[in-house]
């Protein structure tokens, strides 16, 4: 369970790295392309499962310390999974939705 709680707590660490990114990117942008980005589907999706993702882990987390956690093995490590995948999605849609402003600043 050890080993499990240190990937749970990185995995959570990733995510929240890559939100922040996100919402970085977000507070330097036009009001204009604010608005346009925090409509888009693929953000709004990707917004609501990253927070799905870190509820799962804290309530995963939560069972373990009130010693009732029922899940197996193979369950935390796909939760785990799950959640990584959310990270590295969120990074792949600021990189895709942000590379213009990437770009600007490597040659500032």
């Amino acid at each position: 369970l050890m080993r499990y709680l240190c990937s749970a707590m990185l995995v959570a660490a990733q995510l929240a790295y890559a939100v922040v990114g996100v919402l970085s990117c977000l507070q330097s942008t036009e009001v204009s392309k604010y608005t346009e980005l925090s409509q888009l589907p693929s953000f709004t999706t990707a917004a609501h499962v990253g927070e799905i993702g870190l509820d799962a882990l804290l309530r995963s987390f939560l069972q373990i310390c009130r010693g009732r956690d029922e899940s197996s093995s193979a369950q935390r490590e796909a939760l785990l999974a799950a959640v990584r995948a959310q990270g590295a999605q969120l990074m792949s849609l600021q990189k895709a939705l942000f590379k213009d402003e990437q770009h600007h600043e490597g040659h500032e």
